[in-house]
């Protein structure tokens, strides 16, 4: 059956319309096509076909541009496919690019010919969620036969960036040169910064017969920010084995430093850790590159921020997929402490594990203790973070509801029924004066980076003068603990603790009391 001896075919529509509807609002442009076709469509052999775009330009956001100089010209004839010298340029690109390929037959001659610089924004007309910038120079020349065609060639890359609005990190100053082989592609050099550290590859990518890759990643001095409210510096020495179907990213991760962000939220940090979120169903590349990656904290934990510290070490391992990763391991704690409500609750001692195969759920078994009024509080808390169970005990003993009250109100059940809050305004102006300085001092924690700071407001309770008392909590140092009250009425009734932890096992502390005398003290920590 004949196509006729001559059917031609002219086109002209926006190039936006060739890409994805997402891009549609910062793409534009404009194309042009012209093309013949005649002979019988059932002898591939005998079939003769040309295609001229005269026209073809492209811009996005009008930060992209690229456009054809001269017409591209496409032939066929006795099944062989020729794409004539063409050459685009535009922003930093200027390529030029042939190519004579036979359909037919495969022992025929193949010759494929890239030349020139290529700007790696152009990425961006595919993926708008994407930000790239650089180079990658071409020189590349194939030939010999369909069947063993003989690639030879290199791609530079030039201060390649590129950064992912889902991703914690980005590359910056990424420059290298790859080498193509007729069936592999070597990574021959490439050195680049990510999180203000430095990262190296080597390795290569193999596409005939079929694609798989083996590539090894190092990199050093590596920041970030992960968990929300955590900066972890690190190192690593990684590598990527497989194919798009089924790969695997394996190798070791070294925390070389941990801080907390100044915006840290303790109950923010948990947050992210609650175990009823399920991962979304994914059918991308990340969802099939599954993980096994060992991390260890070189230098142990030692997190301070105004409110929390926390000393110890970590033996953890990623695995899950990159989609979804999962952590596992355990967290050893061996010292620390937390101001909460105006209380300072220290770590006695605790473990972190990490045992859910199919999704992070951290279990905690945590002992912490804190003297309120003369009681010396314990409290143990064992359980995924979401669902704690705590336990309480005291010195001297008091039954759980009543610590549980001493805890939140400050007194116990059996003070607070002997003494009731009085009736009338003065009890109501109590209030009010206890909420305006519990907002006033809230701020000033934040904006002076006090770790806890009371004002206790008196109006006229039980003929007493009115008046206030100040109590100001601070942690100097990870180590380094001071604690100053006074009243504001009388400057001489002012009391001053000092708290040391020399190791996680020892601690020394002297205390000047509102009469005037001072006090030492050394305390060793032991569990059994």
């Amino acid at each position: 059956m004949a196509a006729g001896d001559a059917m031609a075919k002219r086109t002209r529509r926006p190039a936006a319309k060739a890409m994805a509807r997402s891009q549609s609002g910062k793409l534009n442009g404009q194309t042009e096509l012209h093309a013949t076709l005649k002979g019988p469509l059932k002898d591939k052999a005998r079939i003769e076909a040309h295609a001229v775009i005269p026209t073809l330009n492209v811009n996005y956001a009008n930060t992209v541009e690229i456009g054809a100089a001269a017409p591209i010209r496409i032939d066929y004839v006795n099944g062989i496919l020729a794409l004539q010298r063409t050459r685009l340029s535009g922003t930093a690109t200027d390529l030029q690019f042939q190519a004579n390929v036979p359909m037919i037959d495969r022992n025929a001659p193949v010759s494929l010919l890239a030349l020139g610089t290529v700007d790696l924004k152009l990425i961006q007309l595919f993926d708008s969620d994407v930000v790239t910038s650089g180079l990658l120079k071409l020189n590349v020349n194939s030939y010999g036969n369909r069947a063993n065609p003989n690639v030879e060639g290199e791609i530079q890359v030039i201060n390649a960036e590129f950064a992912g609005g889902d991703m914690p990190l980005g590359l910056e100053n990424g420059n290298g040169v790859l080498t193509l082989t007729k069936d592999r592609l070597n990574v021959t050099s490439f050195k680049g910064e990510v999180g203000g550290g430095e990262v190296t590859a080597s390795g290569g990518v193999v596409y005939r017969p079929t694609l798989a890759f083996n590539l090894a990643l190092g990199g050093r001095g590596i920041r970030l920010l992960y968990p929300d409210g955590v900066r972890t510096g690190l190192g690593m020495n990684l590598a990527l084995t497989g194919n798009l179907d089924s790969a695997l990213l394996n190798g070791q991760v070294r925390i070389t430093q941990l801080s907390f962000a100044p915006d840290f939220d303790l109950m923010s940090f948990v947050g992210q850790f609650s175990g009823d979120t399920v991962p979304a169903p994914s059918q991308g590349f990340a969802d099939k590159m599954k993980l096994d990656l060992a991390v260890n904290a070189t230098n142990g934990i030692n997190l301070v921020s105004r409110t929390l510290s926390l000393n110890g070490a970590a033996n953890l391992n990623v695995r899950g997929t990159a989609a979804n990763p999962v952590v596992l391991g355990r967290v050893n704690l061996s010292g620390g402490d937390l101001i909460f409500q105006g209380n300072r609750y220290v770590l006695q001692s605790g473990t972190i594990d990490f045992v859910d195969p199919y999704q992070t759920r951290p279990n905690v078994n945590v002992a912490v203790n804190t003297t309120i009024q003369e009681y010396n509080i314990l409290m143990h808390f064992d359980g995924p973070t979401d669902r704690l169970h705590t336990t309480y005990t005291s010195v001297p003993s008091l039954p759980p509801s009543d610590i549980i009250n001493l805890i939140a109100f400050g007194k116990t059940t059996e003070a607070s029924a002997a003494n009731p809050t009085p009736p009338g305004s003065m009890g109501a102006e109590s209030l009010v004066a206890s909420q305006v300085a519990s907002q006033v001092t809230s701020r000033l924690e934040k904006v002076a980076g006090i770790s806890q700071l009371s004002i206790d407001p008196e109006l006229g309770n039980n003929e007493q003068n009115p008046g206030a008392r100040i109590t100001i909590q601070q942690r100097v140092t990870g180590n380094l603990f001071v604690t100053f009250g006074t009243d504001v009425t009388q400057t001489q009734n002012m009391a001053v603790k000092l708290e040391y932890h020399v190791s996680p096992r020892v601690s020394v502390s002297g205390t000047r009391d509102q009469n005037g005398g001072f006090g030492f003290s050394t305390k060793f920590h032991k569990s059994w």
